[in-house]
């Protein structure tokens, strides 16, 4: 009795598209780390405009109509309040979908941006623009379409870029320290 390759290639098929959409469900989920979410805490504290309340208010934005997406936001949010906030406050993350950012009544002192929302970069620069808001993403797309005055990165090492140009344009001071241990673009 002869099978043939057929049997073998659908199983062959299956395997890959299994593995393909464990990693791709995985994305969002693992993007944001406990380790960034403190390295974007302590590079909050050098921002020298954010008012630092009892609590600094991150609103986590995510790309709409994802539910994966807004999952992942949800999850950060909640990781948030286990992370020490800059300068002896605490951290509340609001999560918030892109479309929603020019409608929104929810207050944030800061934005952080999650993988996926640099499609929407335009609604995002308004808004900063508008509440002179400072962006934080640990997403290297956001430096490439220019929505985040910070990338902030600890793997493999802690990366830190400041977008200088967008930080002068939402009105953003940083410590002369912070700058100049930072890179710069």
């Amino acid at each position: 009795m002869r099978l043939g390759l057929r049997p073998f290639r659908q199983l062959a098929a299956a395997t890959v598209l299994t593995y393909v959409s464990g990693v791709v469900g995985v994305a969002h989920a693992s993007q944001v780390t406990m380790s960034n979410l403190q390295a974007v805490a302590r590079s909050l504290a050098f921002v020298e405009t954010l008012q630092h309340h009892d609590t600094v208010v991150l609103g986590v934005v995510y790309a709409p109509n994802d539910p994966a997406a807004k999952a992942s936001a949800e999850d950060v949010v909640k990781l948030l309040q286990t992370v020490p906030g800059p300068n002896s406050t605490r951290l509340q993350g609001v999560a918030i979908s892109a479309d929603d950012l020019a409608k929104s009544s929810e207050h944030s002192d800061a934005l952080f941006l999650m993988l996926g929302t640099a499609k929407f970069s335009t609604t995002i620069l308004s808004a900063m623009h508008r509440d002179a808001l400072v962006s934080v993403s640990d997403d290297p797309a956001c430096l490439d379409n220019g929505s985040c005055v910070l990338m902030v990165r600890t793997d493999p090492a802690v990366e830190i870029v400041l977008n200088t140009e967008l930080a002068a344009a939402v009105g953003a001071r940083f410590s002369a320290v912070f700058t100049m241990m930072v890179k710069r673009k």
